[in-house]
C-alpha cells in the first residue's frame, strides 16, 4: 500500500476501526450501556489490538496527527475466554473499545 492515495489510507483505516469498534461492542464480553461487568473478563484476541495499531500506522501514513506514543504492543492478560477454556493471552476489550472511540472521535467524529 505504499503508493496508496492519503486519502484511501484513511478511508481504509477508519473502515477498520469501525469494524472493530462494531465487534467489540456487539462482542458478549463487554457490558452493555448501564450495565455491571459482574467480575467477568472482558478480553479480545491480540490480533484485534494489532488490527488497531495498523490502522492507526495506515492514519499516520494518510497524514493524520496520530501520536507514536499511540502505537503500542498489546498488554494482555492471561486468562480463559470462558469457563473451562484453557488460559490464554487475551487483550482488554474495555480498554481497546475505548481507544477506538478515542481515536474515531478524533478523526471521524460523527454527530
Amino acid at each position: 500500500m505504499a503508493d496508496s492515495k492519503p486519502a484511501d489510507l484513511r478511508a481504509s483505516a477508519i473502515q477498520t476501526l469501525r469494524s472493530l469498534e462494531a465487534s467489540l461492542a456487539r462482542s458478549a464480553g463487554l457490558p452493555g450501556p448501564g450495565e455491571q461487568s459482574q467480575g467477568r473478563a472482558h478480553v479480545a484476541p491480540p490480533s484485534q489490538h494489532e488490527a488497531y495499531n495498523e490502522a492507526l500506522r495506515e492514519l499516520q501514513r494518510a497524514g493524520e496527527a496520530i501520536p507514536d506514543a499511540s502505537i503500542r504492543p498489546a498488554i494482555t492478560i492471561r486468562t480463559r475466554a470462558s469457563q473451562g477454556a484453557p488460559l490464554q493471552d487475551w487483550v482488554s476489550s474495555s480498554a481497546l473499545h475505548a481507544d477506538i472511540k478515542r481515536v474515531l472521535a478524533q478523526v471521524d467524529p460523527r454527530p
